[in-house]
């Protein structure tokens, strides 16, 4: 082996005062539809009461005080209520309501100069009434059977019933009956596509805000419907709440958001300081969020061009190390970050550097470099578009000089049993027909130069990856399953591509081999569009051919690299590519070992 390596005079070193100006000044061009990132000095959530409750709802009273209530979760027969001066400190105000059955999602409203319980009774919607907020209440009206979960909602004199996943109902003016047919409000937009696979299951979704406890909030001259729905997202079920927002509260409404995470049946109330906030409790299922069953208040902020709501990102929601992890280079985006370790012992970085359009021409693969994976120096750009050739087929790359052109998921490795380092790059987009090609290139030194192994693409497809066996095979893997063993001087492969199976991902394979198992990784999406998560999808097996049995994920983790780190420790990275990962466009890194049962257990770096 070579090394010490020299270090070529073009590297530029990245101060802490950078970063800290890019994270000030330059924005996440990539992160517009993002609903949700963590602060750098984010804390972890923690319940504001030390009680067991679901259906949280807080009333900003006129008295000067907030009333939380919920249903009681082993009290189920009982309405209980707290009072707070500053929405951290609670205590107990009493019981508002008892009954022989069932009261669940109470909901406290002033209105008129009374104080009204909207609560889910006997399958159905009953109103009790008071002239004090903390007892007295009596029963006043049954809105509706067959309705469960249900807010009410005041707006320029009118009010109204509010249910389902979006069901609006007007109200007598004295509250005491629903008036007329409800209607339905859901989003609006053009929802034209292509007849795909899939398609109608998606459309259905999105033609709904949710399918329960729906209320509706008016700020900022717009109106807010929030909805709950089980969302499939995390490679699991959880309970979020969704939210599309019109200027009329009869539509047309926007394209539904995710908009509070783990908030299933919450409400959100604006504080005496014009501040909004979500209150909720989680589910006992919920498997990811670090707090359950117990009401959670947290400040929010209206996004997307005020057409959302959101969490500002004061707190973290999932459980550490994934709800706490950090962006080791605030204010670069990237996406599909590759790190390998050199025989110099530094750690080399290549990713994607953006994902819209370049002109054709301009160099695209930037290596980056780190001793301990934190302090990362830019060194150079390592291909430029001249240097790809042909394609697969053989015919010309099509693209002129002017044109646009992308260029990812790049993929660098050191080969050790060669001393050398191999580089994959894929190309999504090909004039005339083209479509979804990668190209290998070969260099001697990380930095280059970088030489196309072929005079073209070496198969259609994306998404390349290197493993090196410790006999000196190297195998080359793309996609979500594909594999094949390279010739002895790296120049093309000894065989034909087989089908590695026991996994369902769709891209992005990574390769390892810990104490005798081969552990193989790939990314699949999992949810609708809007409120999808990107994951990590792995499998173990005795053999590198397979079959890998499928073992679970690893949340906001798709398509990133397993690699071993200077201390023997194992690390994969984390770029975030759905809107509500910890680290969004960045680069995050975990550490992670198998367990007796092959499962990763992930930590925090150290």
């Amino acid at each position: 082996m070579k090394y010490p390596y020299s270090c070529p005079a073009r590297i530029r070193k990245i101060s802490r005062l950078t970063i800290f100006s890019l994270f000030l000044l330059g924005p996440f061009t990539a992160g517009a539809q993002r609903v949700y990132l963590p602060k750098p000095d984010s804390r972890p959530v923690e319940p504001v009461i030390d009680a067991g409750l679901y259906d949280v709802h807080v009333l900003n009273a006129p008295d000067g005080y907030y009333y939380l209530t919920g249903t009681w979760i082993g009290k189920e027969t009982q309405i209980p209520l707290w009072r707070s001066g500053n929405l951290r400190d609670w205590s107990f105000a009493g019981t508002l309501l008892e009954s022989t059955g069932m009261l669940s999602a109470p909901e406290l409203y002033e209105h008129a100069g009374a104080y009204y319980l909207l609560v889910t009774e006997d399958e159905g919607i009953s109103l009790y009434r008071s002239e004090e907020i903390d007892h007295g209440f009596l029963h006043y009206a049954r809105l509706a059977d067959n309705v469960t979960n249900a807010s009410l909602f005041f707006d320029e004199g009118a009010a109204y019933l509010v249910y389902g996943g979006g069901y609006l109902a007007p109200l007598a003016e004295d509250l005491s009956r629903i008036t007329g047919p409800a209607e339905f409000l859901h989003p609006s937009f053009d929802l034209g596509r292509p007849e795909a696979p899939g398609w109608a299951t998606e459309k259905a979704q999105m033609l709904r805000v949710g399918t329960e406890a729906a209320r509706i909030l008016k700020a900022n001259g717009r109106y807010y419907l929030l909805a709950t729905e089980w969302i499939t997202r995390l490679n699991d079920t959880l309970y979020d709440v969704l939210c599309s927002s019109s200027e009329s509260l009869h539509g047309p409404y926007t394209e539904r958001r995710l908009a509070f995470m783990h908030a299933g049946s919450g409400s959100v109330f604006q504080a005496g300081d014009g501040n909004f906030y979500c209150a909720f409790s989680g589910q006992a299922v919920d498997r990811h969020l670090r707090v359950t069953r117990k009401p959670i208040i947290t400040p929010v902020d209206f996004i997307l061009n005020g057409e959302s709501m959101g969490y500002t990102g004061d707190y973290y929601f999932e459980k550490e190390p994934i709800g706490n992890l950090r962006n080791r280079m605030p204010g670069v985006t990237m996406r599909d970050p590759s790190i390998c370790r050199g025989p110099d012992g530094w750690y080399y970085l290549v990713h994607t550097e953006n994902w819209v359009d370049i002109e054709f021409g301009k160099p695209r693969i930037l290596l980056r470099r780190s001793r301990d994976l934190v302090h990362w120096e830019d060194v150079n750009h390592l291909v430029r578009t001249e240097d790809l050739g042909l394609q697969f087929d053989g015919s010309p790359l099509g693209f002129q000089q002017g044109e646009r052109v992308m260029m990812w998921a790049p993929e660098i490795q050191y080969i050790a049993s060669r001393d050398v380092f191999l580089l994959s790059v894929s190309i999504p987009r090909i004039p005339n027909g083209g479509n979804m090609q990668t190209w290998i290139f070969k260099g001697e030194k990380p930095w280059g130069p970088f030489r196309n192994i072929s005079d073209r693409a070496m198969h259609s497809g994306i998404d390349g990856f290197f493993y090196e066996e410790d006999d000196g095979k190297v195998y080359y893997l793309y996609g979500s399953n594909k594999i094949v063993e390279m010739n002895e001087d790296l120049t093309g492969f000894a065989g034909e591509f087989r089908e590695l199976e026991g996994l369902h991902g769709i891209e992005g394979m990574s390769l390892v081999r810990i104490d005798g198992t081969y552990l193989l990784s790939c990314s699949d999406n999992t949810g609708a569009p809007g409120t999808a998560s990107y994951e990590c999808i792995y499998g173990v097996s005795d053999s590198i051919w397979g079959p890998y049995a499928y073992k679970g994920s690893v949340p906001h983790c798709g398509h990133t690299t397993l690699f071993p780190g200077h201390d023997g420790k194992w690390r994969m990275t984390q770029f975030g590519s759905d809107s509500h990962a910890p680290v969004h466009h960045g680069l995050g890194i975990l550490q992670f070992e198998l367990d007796s049962n092959n499962l990763i257990r992930v930590k925090a770096d150290e």
